[in-house]
């Protein structure tokens, strides 16, 4: 089993903490923010997602810490 919280903010719920103390795998949904919103600047403008995903996660991130 695998517990996965499509909210972002705050990066961790009370369910993901639940999973973490039951030893379950466990993400918040910044990863699939990032990734699809990768997966449409792919699309729209041919860059690769694999080149964009990292710098509009550090960016999330770094938004959320604000």
């Amino acid at each position: 089993a695998a517990v996965f919280d499509m909210i972002y903010n705050p990066p961790q719920t009370a369910l993901l903490a639940r999973a973490a103390a039951l030893g379950l795998p466990h993400a918040n949904g910044l990863a699939m923010l990032v990734h699809q919103g990768a997966k449409a600047l792919e699309i729209w403008t041919g860059v690769p997602a694999a080149t964009t995903a990292p710098v509009m996660a550090a960016a999330a991130r770094a938004a959320l810490r604000r």
